[in-house]
């Protein structure tokens, strides 16, 4: 049996207080996703910038700095951040590609968001979160048949999807139209 949501976020909370004893930027990493799961932006920023000035050559810092960045709604930094990560990490994981892909999503640059989420996916074709967000890629650029494939790898991946289970997830973006512009997108797609 596993634990809920709120037993997990408090034991992180515990594991987080002692390692600020003598904090780490993977310690400031994690304290990033904290304050974002709370819906404190700023305060994640605030940990993220500890995070890189820790390790300036860090990709993982750069990478916790983008996902700030994006969930507070400053797309063109994060940018930047994700870029940054990826000079440092030649061989990046496919999570650099998905964390740009979505600043990029949310800037209306729907094809560089595309060719992102795709690249992710193939790189880990067990992950099928890039499909939220490359399914609703597609539709905005009007690929219709590219986004229903989209969509039904996603649903022979994730059989227990639901249009709600993924706006569920997204919902810690600090502006409600960066939800909207996925959500037109997922409808767009035939997602319901």
């Amino acid at each position: 049996m596993g634990l809920r949501r709120d037993e997990a976020f408090h034991w992180r909370l515990e594991y987080l207080e002692i390692a600020m004893k003598g904090p780490t930027p993977l310690a400031y990493e994690v304290a990033v996703e904290t304050h974002i799961d709370a819906g404190e932006f700023q305060e994640a920023i605030t940990e993220a910038e500890r995070a890189v000035s820790l390790d300036s050559n860090d990709p993982d810092s750069h990478f916790a700095m983008g996902v700030a960045l994006t969930t507070a709604g400053r797309h063109t930094e994060a940018v930047d951040s994700f870029k940054r990560a990826m000079r440092l990490d030649p061989f990046y994981q496919d999570t650099l590609a998905y964390g740009l892909g979505i600043a990029y999503f949310f800037l209306f640059e729907f094809e560089k968001a595309a060719n992102l989420f795709e690249r992710s996916f193939k790189s880990n074709p067990q992950n099928f979160v890039p499909l939220w967000f490359l399914t609703a890629a597609y539709a905005h650029l009007g690929r219709q048949r590219e986004a229903e494939a989209a969509f039904a790898k996603l649903r022979e991946l994730n059989p227990q999807y639901s249009y709600l289970s993924s706006l569920k997830y997204f919902m810690n973006f600090n502006n409600p139209a960066n939800l909207k512009l996925l959500a037109d997108g997922l409808e767009k797609a035939g997602m319901r």
